[in-house]
C-alpha cells in the first residue's frame, strides 16, 4: 500500500540477512515437562558442537539426544537443513523436516510421549531454517495486515505518548521524563 514507508519492513529485512538472527538466537525451552533433561532447553543452531558442561545444544547435540531416545535404530535421523551429514549417518540417514516424520508416523514407530515431544521439537527447529515466510508477493493479505497492524500500533502510542505527555486527568510519568514520538519501522 502507498500509506505504508518503505523502511515499515526495515527489521524483517534485517532478521533474514546473514549478520541478522541466527539458530543459536532461538531458542526453546521445554514447558511440557517431557523433554529430557539434556535437550530441555536447546537453540535451533546447525553448527557443528561439542558436548561440553555449560553448551546450550544446538541441532547437532539434539539429534545425539533423539537417536539414543530411540535406540540409535538404523537409518539414523538427522535434520535435513545440516549444512554436512551427521556423523553416525554412513550410508542413509532418515531426515526430520518440518512436517516429517508426521505425528501419526511417529505414534506408530515409537510409544513414548517423551520421543512424541523430541521430534515435535525436531520438527519446529527444522522449521526454522526450511519453512518458507510470506513475502509481500507471495502473500498480500498478510502483509496488508502485518502493516496495518504496525500502523494501528504506531496510532495508538502516539495517542497514549500525547495523553501523558501532555497531562492527561489520571495519567502520571516520571519527573522529568516525557515519551518519546512514535518512530515508523
Amino acid at each position: 500500500r502507498s500509506d505504508v514507508p518503505d523502511k515499515a519492513l526495515t527489521p524483517l529485512a534485517l532478521a533474514a540477512s546473514a549478520d541478522g538472527l541466527s539458530g543459536e538466537r532461538f531458542v526453546h525451552v521445554d514447558s511440557s515437562g517431557l523433554l529430557p533433561e539434556a535437550v530441555a532447553t536447546s537453540t535451533a543452531n546447525r553448527s557443528l558442537q561439542l558436548d561440553l558442561d555449560g553448551v546450550v545444544p544446538g541441532m547437532w547435540l539434539y539429534l545425539e539426544t533423539l537417536n539414543e531416545l530411540t535406540n540409535y535404530e538404523e537409518p539414523f535421523w538427522t535434520f535435513g537443513s545440516l549444512n554436512q551429514t551427521w556423523y553416525r549417518c554412513t550410508l542413509q540417514c532418515r531426515p526430520i523436516g518440518a512436517e516429517t516424520p508426521t505425528d501419526y508416523e511417529v505414534q506408530m514407530a515409537y510409544t513414548s510421549s517423551m520421543i512424541h515431544e523430541v521430534f515435535r521439537v525436531a520438527r519446529l527447529k527444522e522449521a526454522l531454517w526450511t519453512g518458507s515466510f510470506p513475502t509481500p508477493e507471495s502473500d498480500s493479505i498478510f502483509w496488508e495486515y502485518v502493516q496495518q497492524s504496525v500502523l494501528n500500533t504506531t496510532a495508538q502510542y502516539e495517542a497514549l505518548a500525547s495523553a501523558v505527555n501532555g497531562g492527561h486527568e489520571g495519567l502520571s510519568r516520571p519527573a522529568g521524563r516525557t515519551l518519546e514520538p512514535a518512530v515508523p519501522l
